[in-house]
């Protein structure tokens, strides 16, 4: 049997053992009952699959080591549980579960050598070839970094609401851009 964790008096065996059949294979940590804020959201989805999919765009200025922050993307998923919850429909009600190991998603490409219209053409391209996540098994923060100068980057950051609020938001950032890096970048959100 999985080792698995779990303080939600709500998930019995049977549960488990569903949740796991659901996830085929995976190693779950803990699972439990959505809050009321997850349960509506998950009923919005089910209407509206873009529902609180949320995106920014923001310009960094100064050095940045994409190598380093796609450490620090996975290095955040593997620290925080909500980075690797999956959310699973269930007969009588929905769970979160939170895997042992998640990937991380992360993508980066330099388009410096281009001129300006076309840099925007390729980063709307990324961005429309971006796929839609699935709450079972999918990343639900995703990153995309784009170079278009020397010290100039763009970054979409992309997340589900249902694991990431404005707080949360504020501090997988400041994680995310930690002063301990070689050098601290500017960053200043695009509209």
């Amino acid at each position: 049997g999985a080792d698995v964790r779990w303080s939600d008096p709500a998930v019995t065996e049977a549960d488990m053992r569903a949740i796991l059949e659901r996830l085929e294979g995976a190693v779950v940590v803990r699972a439990c009952r959505l809050t009321p804020m997850q349960e509506a959201m998950l009923e919005a989805c089910d209407a509206n699959p873009d529902a609180y999919l949320v995106e920014n765009w923001a310009e960094i200025l100064g050095a940045l080591d994409p190598d380093a922050l796609e450490k620090r993307l996975h290095a955040l998923t593997e620290r925080h549980e909500a980075l690797r919850a999956v959310f699973i429909t269930g007969e009588n009600r929905p769970w979160q579960a939170v895997l042992e190991r998640k990937d991380s998603f992360f993508s980066f490409e330099d388009l410096s050598a281009l001129p300006g219209p076309e840099q925007e053409q390729r980063m709307r391209a990324a961005r429309a070839a971006l796929p839609r996540p699935r709450l079972i098994a999918d990343p639900l923060v995703r990153l995309l970094l784009f170079r278009l100068g020397e010290d100039r980057f763009r970054v979409l950051l992309s997340w589900h609401h249902i694991i990431l609020d404005g707080w949360s938001l504020g501090l997988l950032l400041s994680e995310l851009f930690a002063p301990e890096a070689p050098s601290t970048p500017t960053v200043s959100f695009v509209e």
